[in-house]
């Protein structure tokens, strides 16, 4: 392993291969509250441990459920519904989710400052930045400067496709390369007129124009992404044009229109027509189902773990939250400093004594319109009138009302007892405080800062799904896997092993289950196991990208390079514009005396992260040689 021949090639019978072929994809030979109420990680891990030396399967076993794929048809797009439904359609024009995702360019969607056509901004780290908007296109531009002379060392000019936001908070961009979205480095942020770098995007070190956007975060800003034809089930190619629907349609909430316009033109012809129209109306729905039809974009928690065989485009009205995902939750996710994230509502709504005490009546409907927002003028008293649902004759306000009217002369209950809380991890941006607090005050037992511990955390709404007891079980393993290689925690990693290894027996299909149980066998020091386990996620998808840039890592550190090689070359066919992965592959390349070839992987490297200290050592390098 490791040999080449004198044109840098590795011996055939050493190069990952199906199974068939009698080489592993390894690189070696074959061998011949709505919370879950109380219980949480620590209490499954315990559970799955004390039999985690037994090889043999339990006598009885609960069935894993068989996910059919969910058909994509029956989608006809919300122009569709206009005909019947135009007085709504109308109101829903007004409302922010209508302008979820728009193209970068459109003027008529336009809310930026563009000013004669060029802006920009400076940054700490001798960036400036540059918007430019000129004959129908959106260009942003980053630039390099000298530190010590202002001098301009480069201009990384990328044109920008979409726009992603509905400007109530702000907008961030996209460009678009062979069907893959990435997200741009500047954004605009609508509560300061003002253009920023795009949230997540620290000034010294960021990733320029080359995060991807993934399929959930794509899914939730536009109405209805087109079918992927590539990818992954986090990361996918999508074809043009890229998007069906740009705004958050009628279908997102009712479910696909298709059935529905029959059953209403058949039964404008056939008198007494039996059946039950199969559109979808939340409010008639049970509260779970009804609330999760604003969660599916409205919850992230701390992780989120797909169910087995499941993708995140496959959330339809109707459905629960967990027939997807399993999203795991701490508290309020309210800081000690009182800043939330961007997107908590949620949690914050389910600890609150109104939703609590409501017994599934309070819910995001009860306050939010969602075919239309209310004007300023208008919102105090909606407001205002939804309280008062519950705490209207004899449990109204305790303070006097000469104290609230000196205070809040609207009387506004929204101004005393949901204020605005700033978001932590989004800039120039704030919430409203959902934990409806009877007397507000800043912080609660989380100091800010600190994460909640893998432990504390629970699936939401576990209680109320129908799930099999390895379901639960595979979620909760995952989610500690997960935390897990984040930290590079071993203590935590050898639990995850204990809970994932008989979980692998019962999802022999699942290929997430099984790389994160071979990098939790690698981080405790078991490397021969790890890659037996990966043997077998090859097995099951031979084109599995995060385990091949794993796998190319630790073999490249081992010096056999051919191997690393060739699992890189599966990783950066998903990922080509991981600029990491990129300088790996010209660092291996020189390794195996194919100087041209290094030269071309760096010189990638070098377009996509102009500047970068590593890439333009590395590539000084090799120019020098």
């Amino acid at each position: 392993m490791g040999q080449v021949d004198d044109e840098g090639r590795r011996p055939v019978s050493s190069r990952p291969k199906d199974r068939r072929g009698g080489v592993s994809m390894t690189g070696r030979p074959k061998r011949p509250r709505r919370w879950l109420g109380g219980i949480a990680l620590a209490a499954i891990v315990a559970s799955l441990a004390g039999g985690c030396g037994e090889r043999e399967a339990p006598e009885v076993r609960q069935p894993i459920a068989a996910w059919k794929p969910r058909d994509f048809s029956g989608f006809v797009g919300s122009a569709a519904c206009t005909e019947c439904h135009q007085e709504i359609a109308e109101r829903y024009r007004s409302h922010p989710m209508s302008r979820a995702m728009s193209l970068a360019a459109s003027d008529a969607d336009a809310i930026e400052d563009f000013a004669a056509g060029e802006v920009g901004f400076e940054t700490s780290a001798n960036r400036r930045y540059r918007v430019v908007k000129r004959d129908g296109k959106v260009t942003h531009h980053e630039i390099g400067l000298d530190p010590k002379t202002g001098e301009v060392l480069f201009d990384h000019a990328e044109e920008v496709t979409y726009a992603i936001g509905s400007g109530a908070r702000g907008r961030t961009y996209v460009t678009v390369e062979e069907g893959r979205m990435y997200e741009s480095p500047i954004s605009w942020y609508s509560s300061q007129a003002k253009w920023d770098l795009s949230p997540g995007y620290p000034p010294e070190n960021h990733p320029r124009f080359n995060r991807e956007i993934g399929t959930r975060c794509l899914n939730c800003h536009c109405g209805l992404p087109a079918e992927a034809i590539g990818g992954t089930v986090d990361f996918a190619v999508y074809p043009d044009p890229h998007v069906v629907e740009f705004g958050i349609g009628c279908e997102r909430c009712h479910g696909p229109g298709e059935a529905h316009i029959a059953f209403q033109n058949r039964r404008k012809v056939e008198t007494g027509l039996a059946g039950v129209d199969p559109i979808v109306n939340p409010i008639r729905l049970d509260p779970e189902r009804r609330d999760d039809t604003c969660n599916q974009c409205h919850l992230l928690g701390e992780e989120t773990v797909l169910r087995e065989g499941r993708r995140n485009e496959e959330f339809r009205a109707g459905d629960r939250m967990g027939d997807i995902w399993s999203v795991f939750v701490h508290g309020s996710e309210v800081d000690g400093a009182g800043a939330t994230k961007a997107v908590s509502h949620v949690q914050q709504m389910n600890s609150s004594r109104c939703y609590v005490a409501s017994r599934g009546k309070l819910g995001c409907v009860s306050c939010h319109d969602p075919h239309g927002l209310p004007s300023e003028a208008e919102a105090v008293g909606q407001y205002r009138r939804a309280c008062l649902e519950c705490h209207g004759s004899g449990s109204g306000c305790s303070e006097p009302e000469t104290v609230r009217l000196a205070a809040q002369p609207d009387d506004s209950c929204v101004a005393c007892h949901m204020p605005q809380l700033a978001a932590n991890d989004i800039p120039h941006t704030s919430q409203t405080d959902h934990r409806i607090l009877r007397r507000p005050a800043p912080g609660e037992t989380q100091a800010m800062g600190e994460r909640s511990t893998v432990d504390a955390w629970e699936i939401f709404g576990a209680e109320t799904l129908d799930w099999t007891d390895d379901e639960r079980s595979r979620a909760l393993a995952m989610a500690m896997a997960v935390a897990a290689a984040k930290s590079h925690d071993v203590v935590m990693a050898k639990r995850a092993v204990e809970a994932l290894e008989p979980l692998a027996e019962r999802f022999p299909r699942d290929a997430e289950l099984h790389d994160l149980l071979a990098y939790s066998h690698y981080l405790t020091g078991n490397r021969g196991t790890a890659f037996r386990v990966w043997d077998r996620l090859f097995e099951i998808d031979p084109k599995y990208g995060k385990a091949h840039r794993t796998i190319a890592t630790i073999l490249m550190s081992e010096g056999s390079l051919g191997p690393a090689r060739d699992h890189l070359v599966f990783y950066l066919d998903e990922m080509p514009r991981d600029v990491d992965a990129l300088l790996q592959m010209s660092m291996l390349e020189s390794r195996l005396l194919r100087p041209d070839e290094a030269l071309r992987w760096a010189e990638r490297a070098r377009q996509l992260d102009p500047g970068a200290r590593n890439v333009e050592r590395w590539y000084d390098e090799l120019t020098s040689q």
